[in-house]
């Protein structure tokens, strides 16, 4: 529901204690908010190396290897998983960059780690997997679009190396062609 001018009004006119205890109830109920404000505000911008390499290391631990790997399926909600921890990262520091990077590297270490084991999967079992890859794969592509040469090429090189893991893995691969993605970037 939006709040009718003469609302805001009223909210202008109360004593500061009371938009702050306000604010502070509002901001309390938002966990999204809370993050972005304690990167900006406490950690002022300055901890986005260290929390790129956080997710990177959770996504070295929390990836299976392949000892650990069952099946596509668990495969990808392992992924997922993981991914919504880089969305949190994107959504608290508004790092564009990093968040491809991650990304990439996520999708990349799947198929490092796991291409021989997918291969011996029917196409049906690897169907959900290889969506997802090339879902991903589409919004990374959007987003790289509106960067600066400068920006790509930090992660330049690994998108090529997934790209190609795309392309010579046969469940991507169709789905790939049918989606019209290139070969790299």
């Amino acid at each position: 529901m939006a709040l009718s001018d003469e609302l805001k009004l009223a909210i202008t006119y109360l004593p500061d204690s009371e938009k702050n205890k306000l604010l502070f109830r509002y901001i309390a109920k938002d966990d999204k908010m809370i993050r972005r404000l304690t990167f900006e505000l406490l950690e002022k911008g300055e901890t986005i190396e260290n929390r790129i390499q956080k997710v990177y290391a959770l996504i070295d631990k929390e990836l299976p290897t392949t000892e650990k790997f069952y099946s596509p399926g668990y495969l990808l909600m392992d992924m997922r998983s993981i991914n919504a921890r880089i969305t949190e990262h994107a959504q608290a520091t508004k790092d564009s960059v990093g968040e491809i990077q991650l990304t990439v590297y996520m999708l990349a270490e799947a198929f490092r780690r796991h291409g021989l084991a997918l291969g011996g999967f029917s196409r049906d079992r690897c169907f959900t997997f290889s969506s997802y890859i090339i879902k991903r794969i589409q919004i990374i592509e959007k987003k790289i679009k509106k960067m600066s040469p400068e920006q790509q090429r930090i992660f330049i090189h690994e998108l090529n190396e997934l790209m190609d893991y795309v392309w010579t893995f046969e469940h991507t691969e169709k789905l790939a062609k049918s989606e019209k993605l290139s070969r790299s970037f």
